[in-house]
Order: structure tokens, then C-alpha cells, then sequence
């Protein structure tokens, strides 16, 4: 305030002191007035520089120190409030201003953190593109799918982060406004790349790409398709061979007392489709966990004991020793699929033994583990196929299946059903020398409880140690599931020999009671479209005759012709007129 009414001042001095030296000349006489003026004009010319210099500097100090003040009411109205008075009106403003605009950062920044705490806890890759490609927002997860390390660079172009064809032909249509999908292959890794257009109010303003990783989709679609071109063939070669016996028997080309051995090779076919079907059936509950069935305790060495009887014949046939090991060990389980899995791996150690070879089994309980364990001196298996042993139909040695027999998927039900039970499988083999499958159930009603009610689509924790693992023995177990209704019809009536072919094998395994468990396994022509159409037997001869040889069914067919040459007997007996086939 001081210095205000100091410059006032002396500016009213100056100016009074111009107009006295302006005035003064002209009291004086005329001839007296220009002389006046020029000695005058140098003292009025110095006063008014002197008093100038000071205006000068004060007003240049105040306008710096009010500037300042001004800077400082950015972030701090209250000292310049306190020292300015007239400037109270504006900082009120500014204050208003800065509280609004702070209010609005801090929902920015929060809209922002929040943002940032969902993509980056996304599984799925997230990148912001703007309409020339540069990258503007990305999280950690789209690097990791990417295959790229975390970068400080603030610009960087989206083709530069995957090389491939498609990825970059997606995107470029996406820029374009056009939607796409791709999937890419990245370290082993299968990548679903969406890339969605974003348009501004007249042209296109960039992309939004998202990436996930379907290596477990596309995996399971492989498995599927596999599957269904394994089913395609497995039921195309028994209906082939009924077929071109039932069109014999129509053309009445076999003789009467023929009709009796293409009948039971008929249903020596037919029981192989029925089974194989009853498998699928078995997999397909599991995978969906449909079984009706409720844990209950049962006694896992009793399992084992009654699975030991059922296959004692099996064993008799090759010379094979079963000994069971244990005593009683009780778990939590469902007694049905416990014993499939038990019948299943004895099977096994049995059709993949040698002559005079040994199966040992043992049951014990330790601990929160109740451990079946079954030990063969077979053939083991190689290396390389250890890994695969669980897989569907997939078979080590594919040209002598059908000799071994078996349905390919034996193994397979065995894991799910230790998925089931939330149990573990040790597997341990020596090629030349044996095999051991060791299973590890949980014994607590908890942990069996909530795996049998859980949906069973996890990885199978299987252990292959060092240089073991087990051989290929994906062979079903050809048991039909226990009714009380049909007790009397046991395992060993319905299993096929390991010979199917063979007419004294087969007439010891197939008695007059499988034409009872027959009509209880029959199944009508709308569920058999569900597994066998041409378009499954069209994938098979085009996609997998490189993987099943056909040599086995060209011997099948072969001797099937065989058979009806020697039925016909055109050379030896052509006066014999041929007999009708009864109906």
C-alpha cells in the first residue's frame, strides 16, 4: 500500500514540476521567451530523467514480485491472498477451478488403477491399436502370449510383436473396420487372436485384439476327431465282416451244415461292436460324470480277489501264475468303476504276458492311501510310447491287436476312473522285462467324495520314472456291468478269447448264457448312428490309413473267402445240390 501512494506522489510531483517550467517562460516578455526556453530546457530535461530512472525500477520490481505471486497462485493461493488483497477475486477463481480439476484426476486415476488391476489380472492378452498401428495400451498377459519380454518403449508398432501371416492379415483388416479371428502358433502355443474394428464419427480410430490361448481346446478337438475316425474303424471292420457273411447266406452259397460256424462268427462280430460300445458308454459317463452310482466304503482287497477268480481262466490258458498279496483295506469309492479299473490292469498283465509268465498283485492300506499294485513279467514297452499308454485305441504294436484283442480303450477307462476317485498312477516298465501299474486311492470320504462330484476334465497326474513306463495295453476289460438281475452271468462268459477267430475257443467262452447277455447289452439302430456313419468311415480311409494298418483285415478277408470256398466245395463236390439256409 505504501508503495502505491509513493509512485502516486511521484508522478503528481513530475508532472507539476513540467507545467511550472512550461508556464514560467510565458509570464516572462516576448523577447525574452526563446532565450528562457533553452536555458531552462536542460534542467527540465535532467529533472525529469532523474525522476523517471526511479519510476522505472519500482514499477519493473513490483510487476516481477506481482508475477511471481501470480506463478505461486498456482499452487498456493492463500500466501498470495494474504499479501495481495485486490488479487482475492481471481485466486477465489482459481481455487474453484483447481478443486474441480483435482476432483476429476483423482476419478481418472482411479477409473485408470482400476482398469489396470483388470488387465492385468486377464488371462486373456488385451492391446490397444490405433488406426496406423501403433500400439497404445497392452497387458502383461498379451506379451506373455505373444512371446515377448516387458518393454519401457512407449511406441512400438503392432506388426512387430508376431511375424505371421495371418496375425498381421487380421489386423490389417481390423484398421480396415473389417472383424476377424485366427489362430496362431506361438512356442508351441495354439493363440486365438479376435481383432474387433473401432470407428470414431468418420473414419476408423484403431483396433481392439485380444488373444487366448485354446492349446487345451485345440488339443481336445484333435483328441475328439481322433477319436471318432478310431470308433469309425473299430465298428466298419466287425459290420464289414457280418455284412459279407449275412450277403452269403442270402445268396444261399453256404451249405447247411456251414450256417452253425457263420452264425457264431456273426456273433463273435456282434459281441466285439457290443463291447466296444459299452466302452464308449463307460468313458463317455465318466467324462460327464453321470455315474448314479454313491461312494461308499468297500473293500479294495475283496475287489481284487473276485477280479483274481474272474481271470484265473484267462491265466490257465497261457500257463500265467496270479498271486494276490494283502488283506483288507478299506477306501471310499464306487464299487463298479473300482472294479473295471482292477479288472482292466489284470487283463492286461495277463494278454500281455508270456508263456508261463506271473501276475502279482498286491492291496495295501497305509497311512490316507490305500494302494492296489499289479506286477507282470510281460514284454514292456519301448521308450518312446510310454507316454501315450492312456490315450484312446492308441496300441504299440497295432499289426497283432487283433490277435491280443480288446477294444483299445481299457487304460483309458482305468485313468478316469482315477480321476474319478482323485486318485494317482504310478506307472513302471522294462522292455523285455515286466510292467507295474501302481494305483494310489485316497482313503478319507472327503477327498473321494469331492473327486466323484467334480466334473473330470484335468490332466491325469501320471508318473513315468527314469527309463520305465508301461507297455501298451489299451485292452478293455469285456465285462458287463453288474445288474442283480443277472448275477449269473459272469466276466468269464462274456469275454471274448484272445483268438477270436478260432471255432474250439470260441464255443469254450460263448455258452448258451450269452444269448441272455446278449439281449440285455442290444442296442437299437438310432444309438449305433450315434458312433458309425460314412462320413466318420470317410475321415478313417482318408486321414488315419496311414496310422492303422490294414494287413490284419486283408488276412480277415482272406479267410473269410477261404471259408466260403470250402463251405461251397464247387471242385470236389459239384453233383451235391446246395441246401437252403433256414431262417
Amino acid at each position: 500500500m505504501k508503495k502505491t501512494v509513493f509512485r502516486k506522489l511521484c508522478m503528481v510531483m513530475l508532472v507539476t514540476l513540467a507545467l511550472c517550467l512550461l508556464i514560467y517562460p510565458l509570464m516572462l516578455p516576448s523577447e525574452n521567451y526563446f532565450r528562457m526556453v533553452l536555458q531552462v530546457l536542460p534542467l527540465t530535461l535532467l529533472v525529469g530523467v532523474g525522476m523517471m530512472i526511479p519510476l522505472i525500477v519500482i514499477s519493473s520490481n513490483f510487476s516481477r514480485r506481482t508475477a511471481n505471486e501470480l506463478k505461486k497462485l498456482r499452487l498456493d493461493s492463500k500466501s498470495t491472498l494474504s499479501q495481495f488483497p485486490e488479487l482475492r477475486p481471481v485466486a477465489r477463481q482459481i481455487a474453484s477451478l483447481r478443486a474441480q480439476i483435482d476432483t476429476q484426476m483423482n476419478e481418472l486415476t482411479g477409473q485408470q488403477e482400476q482398469l489396470k488391476v483388470l488387465t492385468d489380472n486377464m488371462q486373456e492378452g488385451l492391446l490397444l491399436v490405433s488406426a496406423v498401428g501403433r500400439v497404445l495400451s497392452y497387458n502383461r498377459a498379451a506379451l506373455s502370449l505373444l512371446g515377448m519380454e516387458q518393454t519401457d518403449d512407449d511406441y512400438f508398432l503392432v506388426f512387430d510383436l508376431n511375424p505371421s501371416e495371418s496375425f498381421s492379415k487380421v489386423v490389417r483388416r481390423a484398421l480396415a473396420g473389417v472383424r476377424g479371428s485366427a489362430i496362431i502358433s506361438i512356442n508351441d502355443k495354439a493363440v486365438q487372436l479376435i481383432a474387433n474394428p473401432v470407428s470414431g464419427e468418420s473414419s476408423m480410430s484403431g483396433a481392439v485384439l485380444v488373444l487366448m490361448d485354446v492349446s487345451e481346446r485345440e488339443k481336445r478337438d484333435a483328441l475328439r476327431r481322433e477319436f471318432t475316425s478310431n470308433v469309425s474303424h473299430e465298428l466298419k471292420t466287425p459290420l464289414t465282416s457280418i455284412y459279407g457273411i449275412a450277403d452269403m447266406m442270402e445268396s444261399g452259397m453256404v451249405k447247411q451244415k456251414d450256417i452253425s460256424g457263420f452264425a457264431r462268427r456273426i456273433r463273435d462280430e456282434s459281441s466285439r461292436m457290443i463291447t466296444l460300445i459299452e466302452d464308449i458308454i463307460r468313458l463317455s459317463r465318466l467324462d460327464d460324470d453321470s455315474f448314479s452310482e454313491e461312494v461308499m466304503q468297500i473293500n479294495l482287497y475283496e475287489i481284487a480277489q473276485s477280479v483274481c477268480e474272474q481271470l484265473q481262466a484267462a491265466a490257465d490258458a497261457k500257463h500265467i501264475t496270479i498271486t494276490l498279496e494283502g488283506s483288507e483295506a478299506l477306501m471310499q469309492g464306487v464299487p463298479v468303476i473300482v472294479e473295471e479299473m482292477l479288472y482292466n490292469l489284470c487283463d492286461n498283465a495277463i494278454k500281455y504276458n508270456v508263456e508261463n509268465g506271473e501276475v502279482h498283485v498286491k492291496v495295501t492300506g497305509t497311512g490316507q492311501q490305500t494302494v492296489f499294485e499289479v506286477s507282470d513279467t510281460g514284454i514292456g514297452i519301448p521308450q518312446a510310447d510310454r507316454e501315450r499308454i492312456f490315450e484312446r485305441f492308441y496300441r504299440v504294436d497295432k499289426s497283432h491287436s487283433r490277435q491280443i484283442g480288446g477294444t483299445g480303450l481299457g487304460l483309458s477307462i482305468v485313468k478316469h476312473g482315477a480321476q474319478f476317485h482323485n486318485a494317482t498312477i504310478e506307472v513302471e516298465s522294462q522292455l523285455g522285462s515286466g510292467t507295474t501299474i501302481t494305483l494310489f486311492f485316497p482313503r478319507s470320504a472327503d477327498a473321494a467324495a469331492e473327486a466323484a462330484c467334480q466334473a473330470i476334465h484335468d490332466p491325469l497326474n501320471v508318473q513315468i520314472p527314469g527309463e520305465s513306463g508301461h507297455h501298451l495295453i489299451q485292452v478293455r476289460k469285456n465285462q458287463d456291468e453288474p445288474e442283480p438281475e443277472e448275477q449269473e452271468i459272469t466276466a468269464a462268459e462274456l469275454q471274448p478269447d484272445d483268438d477270436a477267430y478260432d471255432d474250439a475257443d470260441a464255443e469254450a467262452v460263448y455258452d448258451d448264457t450269452y444269448e441272455d447277455a446278449y439281449d440285455d447289452a442290444e442296442y437299437d439302430e438310432e444309438d449305433d448312428a450315434e458312433y458309425y456313419d460314412e462320413e466318420d468311415d470317410a475321415a478313417y480311409d482318408e486321414d488315419q490309413d496311414a496310422e492303422v494298418t490294414d494287413e490284419d483285415e486283408i488276412d480277415e478277408t482272406e479267410a473269410l473267402f477261404r471259408e466260403a470256398e470250402e463251405a461251397l466245395d464247387l471242385h470236389t463236390e459239384p453233383e451235391e445240390p446246395e441246401s437252403e439256409p433256414e431262417p
